[in-house]
């Protein structure tokens, strides 16, 4: 049809990637961030005073008895970061997770009662 390839990479290929990059940074987002906080707990990441959640939560490691909060803090944090992340994922798409071809059994973030409906 005589598009260029600027054209082509501006106005198809680039926004038929982008979500699926996005989905993909978004579910690996949370490894990324317990595997570098396993490093920082070791003793191996970042060096003082930059600040850092592993080593945070072994320079409070022997104080747990007398101050539980603080490790429970941090962990707390991490653990809701990991969900925020993969709850962006499921709900992308204007609250649909999943919606197939017409003519399939889809699961929408709402519609009926089990959630399958059939378009």
């Amino acid at each position: 049809m005589g598009a260029g390839r600027r054209h082509l990479l501006t106005w198809h290929y680039r926004p038929a990637a982008l979500p699926a990059l996005a989905l993909s940074d978004l579910l690996r987002l949370p490894t990324t961030i317990l595997v570098l906080t396993s490093v920082g707990f070791l003793g191996l990441g970042e060096q003082p005073p930059t600040p850092e959640w592993g080593r945070l939560l072994s320079e409070n490691q022997p104080y747990v008895e007398l101050a539980p909060w603080t490790v429970a803090g941090p962990a707390v944090a991490l653990a809701l970061l990991a969900v925020a992340a993969v709850g962006a994922v499921g709900t992308g798409r204007g609250g649909r997770a999943w919606i197939p071809a017409r003519g399939r059994r889809s699961w929408r973030g709402t519609g009926s009662a089990s959630g399958l409906t059939t378009e």
